[in-house]
């Protein structure tokens, strides 16, 4: 990159403390609790773990809240919480944080979910994770107006509305696009991330699935291969009738496509030995949605976000990347490290 991409690229990083996210979606405890491997059990062939640790983070869409706030902006995360202890950690952790818990809606009919993952090591290995225990309890439909009053009031001077619709039923896409109408002023950048309902959220400024995702959107199958995808991506940006989309291929990096932008490949950031890629998706919609509010184009806002991807992968469970981390790395490539 020559050195005025590069101080292009740092400025924008620099503008991310200007800009006013809201976050919308489903709240999900993310817990990683870590053991050392002990022996085989006599009583089954499993392993029995020492109980270390258990680490509790903000997942799905508080995650995302979390990438944003790490990366400078100011985060307004809106979502429903159960009146229960995982709920409360949230809350908690949001506060912690020094973020505002002002859009958060408490509600005793959900259960807030949880995702428990075990990791497992020995002392001379790396801990990895060995199963997974999903809790999702009662869906997030509660107090839905008392919710969408929140988002109403939150999405005043905001500069970026991330969207995070991972099937826990808080974000009703029709309600939503209702909403994005009546209260988004033109120069917000909007973005969503779903498992399973994208096309139902077109009109966004941009979106960021991965090839899973975009694959079932498209409802057939495509190689992941470059030429393949780029088909793909014009296919599914036509469809969304977004300016801007990024399809992120793991270890094959991703696929961007802009108004003025053909269909072009980057390639992984670093190294494609990750740690863990828990969480990456959102560590991407934050660095992407908060480029482009900066006024980054979409390969500008692309890079970021893929540096940003491959910071957060190398370290484990849910990560969040820090503004100053982004700047470093970039600087780096400014010095060819």
């Amino acid at each position: 990159m020559t050195p005025a991409e590069i101080e292009r690229l740092l400025g924008l990083v620099d503008a991310f403390s200007r800009q006013k996210v809201v976050t919308f979606g489903d709240m999900v405890l993310d817990e990683f609790l870590y053991g050392r491997i002990d022996r085989v059990s006599r009583e089954a062939p499993v392993l029995i773990l020492e109980y270390e640790r258990t680490d509790q983070v903000p997942g799905a869409g508080g995650n995302a809240a979390a990438n944003a706030a790490s990366l400078g902006a100011t985060v307004f995360p809106v979502g429903l919480l159960g009146q229960d202890q995982a709920g409360r950690t949230l809350r908690t952790w949001f506060e912690e944080h020094h973020m505002s818990v002002s859009g958060l809606v408490a509600d005793s009919s959900v259960d807030t979910p949880v995702k428990t993952r075990v990791l497992a090591g020995s002392s001379t290995s790396v801990q990895q994770q060995v199963v997974r225990i999903d809790r999702s309890g009662r869906p997030c439909t509660g107090d839905a107006p008392r919710l969408l009053q929140s988002l109403r009031q939150h999405l005043e001077g905001a500069d970026v509305l991330l969207v995070s619709d991972y099937g826990h039923g808080t974000v009703d896409p029709e309600i939503l696009c209702q909403i994005r109408k009546e209260c988004s002023p033109g120069g917000m950048v909007t973005l969503v991330d779903s498992r399973r309902r994208l096309l139902r959220f077109s009109g966004m400024t941009a979106a960021t699935p991965n090839l899973e995702e975009a694959v079932g959107a498209l409802g057939h199958e495509v190689a992941d291969e470059d030429a393949a995808v780029a088909i793909a991506a014009d296919e599914l940006r036509a469809l969304l009738q977004v300016e801007h989309l990024a399809i992120t291929r793991g270890s094959r990096g991703m696929t961007i496509l802009g108004p003025d932008l053909q269909a072009e490949h980057l390639k992984v950031f670093g190294t494609d030995q990750v740690a863990d890629v828990t969480g990456a998706g959102d560590t991407v919609i934050a660095a992407f949605s908060l480029a482009l509010a900066a006024g980054g184009s979409t390969k500008e806002a692309a890079v970021l976000a893929n540096i940003a991807a491959g910071l957060a992968v190398l370290q484990r469970g849910t990560a969040t990347v820090s503004q100053a981390a982004l700047r470093t790395a970039v600087e780096d490539l400014a010095r060819g490290q």
